[in-house]
């Protein structure tokens, strides 16, 4: 059973060796996407909301 995982081998991530476009998004993207759930409102999250808290 060693032995199967030391076979096993996963993907190398490759450097662009410079400044490259980036396949992951940035935090600007990040934020954009993320949805408030106090009050679900896009860009920030519950924890920063500056509405008050809603009840459960």
């Amino acid at each position: 059973m060693a032995r199967a995982f030391a076979e096993v081998r996963l993907p190398q991530q490759r450097s662009t060796g410079g400044k490259g476009t980036s396949v992951e998004p940035g935090p600007n993207t990040v934020m954009k996407e993320t949805r408030c759930f106090n009050r679900n409102y896009k860009g920030h999250w519950a924890r920063d909301c500056r509405k008050p808290k809603r009840e459960k």
